[in-house]
């Protein structure tokens, strides 16, 4: 299953919750006031490592809210993770485990905005 379907689909569940979502390769050149960069990888280990009976696989969700302010950083933030976490999504027919929080980084300036990650986790 590619990355670009998986991102595709996190993407749909982001722009639902009106989270402003981004691929990385889509960003535009006038950046916007305030949005979430997403992006999708394979996850090592543990619980996730890749099953070869099942053929389930680990997967870590990247979200970083970038604004120009802290609070509508935060509230990019809190958009993302409202559309994400516990969620279970269709990708390709399949189902994924309901989407965990698995870590953040605390907002703070980046380039002359503000960002934070956020680190969610699933298997498919």
């Amino acid at each position: 299953m590619s990355e670009e379907t998986q991102v595709a689909a996190i993407l749909a569940a982001l722009t639902a919750a009106d989270a402003h979502p981004y691929d990385l390769d889509e960003l535009p050149k006038a950046l916007p006031a305030y949005y979430n960069e997403v992006g999708v990888t394979r996850r090592f280990g543990g619980a996730f490592r890749a099953d070869s009976r099942t053929g389930t696989v680990g997967y870590r969700i990247a979200v970083r809210a970038v604004a120009k302010t802290v609070s509508n950083a935060r509230e990019m933030r809190s958009r993302a993770g409202t559309a994400l976490d516990g969620v279970v999504l269709t990708i390709d027919g399949r189902q994924t485990t309901p989407i965990r929080f698995e870590s953040a980084e605390d907002i703070g300036p980046d380039a002359g905005m503000f960002s934070g990650l956020t680190l969610y986790t699933y298997v498919i």
